[in-house]
């Protein structure tokens, strides 16, 4: 008996974290990104697009089962800000302004009865404040928040998504990517969330077919995959 309660529990866990996993594939998506004309004049490797960071955030939404779990430590303050410390020991605040500035520049929109936006919407500020306070010795083109977040809606490495949330990675082979319920692929243009063989597709289900990201010309073959990987500091 207490085998097959076990058992049933396990099966009740899996079929929560295969809808979870299903539903954030369609719950937000990608659209246009503000980036001005002076960020991008500064910044002459832009491109318009935040595909990684999307990928990143339903990866580690669907992973770690809430926002409060993406972090080390994650605080919400009374004034709406929030204090957050990201696995590799950085620690940043974002404040409800900056948070305003991700929702009307970031292209994250969600889709009908979304439940993760709001979160989507805070892991993105936390990742361009990061960004931001790492750029400030430099003294470049990042020099508001506001161009850390137009720094990430200009693109990111496809292959170091999971350094966004200062996190590692674990590679995923073509047919573990076919099964496993969350993970991130990619290829040299491009970067989607994936949940058991069906991919984002800005919003919308795509099955994967063969090894092809998507049905256009400059996106190549999946060059790989993989899910985040916590490796704490002390």
């Amino acid at each position: 008996m207490k085998k097959l309660i076990t058992t049933i529990l396990f099966f009740g866990s899996s079929i929560f974290v295969f809808a979870q996993s299903s539903k954030l594939v369609t719950d937000f998506k990608q659209t246009t990104v503000i980036v001005s004309d002076q960020f991008a004049d500064c910044n002459h490797d832009h491109k318009l697009g935040n595909c990684v960071s999307i990928a990143v955030i339903k990866c580690a939404l669907g992973q770690f089962g809430a926002i409060e779990n993406v972090f080390k430590s994650f605080i919400k303050n009374d004034d709406g800000s929030f204090n957050v410390e990201f696995f590799d020991g950085i620690k940043v605040k974002v404040t409800t302004s900056e948070i305003d500035i991700v929702k009307q520049i970031s292209g994250i929109t969600p889709n009908a009865n979304s439940k993760y936006f709001e979160d989507a919407i805070i892991i993105y500020a936390c990742m361009c404040k990061r960004i931001y306070e790492e750029a400030q010795s430099e003294k470049k083109c990042i020099l508001t928040f506001t161009n850390a977040v137009e720094s990430l809606n200009s693109g990111y490495p496809t292959i170091d998504g999971s350094k966004l949330l200062g996190m590692d990675r674990t590679d995923l082979t073509l047919e573990q990517i076919k099964t496993e319920p969350n993970a991130v692929i990619w290829c040299s243009a491009h970067a989607a969330y994936i949940s058991s063989g069906t991919q984002d597709l800005l919003g919308n289900p795509m099955p994967l077919r063969n090894n092809k990201m998507r049905n256009l010309a400059r996106y190549s073959k999946i060059k790989g995959g993989y899910k985040l990987k916590i490796n704490q500091k002390s």
